[in-house]
């Protein structure tokens, strides 16, 4: 039971509380319109790699996509779009280092293989970027399978994935080899995933496929 001092209280505070509640309610008010008629900043120009590629030109050699899809039979729009997508057209290699990703104990061949590119096109293996994974270059290769499949396209006499026409070569050799030409689909898949099939390869297969598609590679069956 309550007392008279209980009460009191109780009934001070039912008082008042309307006149906060008033209070509040015009300040929130003023702050309102005062946003409402404050000039907007300009929007800041977003990043590189938010930019839309739709219609952004790119200053590569057209050609050496073409070439790829009459040596590998690997659509020349397949491959744009894994550029695309891996590089945002050969302008975005990672923010990781090879060495960091590699640790000499835990993945020594491909610590191994990606020193031995860097020997092979003369390049410090401290300043290579990388994916969060370790893929390197414009079409972003494991180190392991950039040896297995990579290839002079430009005829400077060595296989380079930082490249773009030796990394749109390799890919597309590489493609093919997956078993591009009876189903692009899983060799795409493949590519963006390896032998462990994933959400995300699957939809990284998709979304190639479709642009491809769209670009140009209408004999893909989707």
């Amino acid at each position: 039971m309550k007392t008279f001092r209980e009460f009191l209280t109780v009934a001070v505070i039912l008082a008042i509380l309307p006149i906060i509640s008033g209070i509040a309610l015009g300040l929130y008010t003023l702050k309102a319109q005062a946003s409402a008629t404050a000039p907007v900043a300009p929007m800041a120009e977003p990043e590189i790699w938010l930019q839309s590629f739709e219609n952004r030109p790119t200053t590569a050699d057209k050609d050496i996509f073409s070439l790829t899809e009459r040596q590998t039979g690997v659509h020349q729009e397949t491959l744009r779009e894994i550029w695309k997508i891996e590089t945002l057209c050969g302008q975005f290699l990672g923010t990781g280092n090879p060495l960091a990703v590699f640790p000499k104990r835990s993945q020594p061949e491909q610590r191994a293989a990606f020193l031995m590119i860097c020997r092979r096109t003369d390049r410090d293996p401290q300043a290579q970027a990388c994916s969060s994974a370790g893929a390197i270059g414009q079409m972003q290769f494991m180190p392991k399978t950039w040896l297995a499949y990579g290839v002079d396209a430009d005829g400077d006499g060595v296989a380079d994935p930082w490249s773009l026409d030796d990394a749109v070569m390799s890919a597309g050799k590489y493609l093919a080899d997956l078993g591009y030409a009876e189903n692009p689909w899983a060799a795409v898949a493949h590519y963006a995933g390896g032998h462990r099939r994933s959400w995300s390869s699957n939809h990284y297969a998709n979304v190639v496929l479709r642009a491809a598609y769209k670009n140009g590679a209408t004999e893909l069956k989707l």
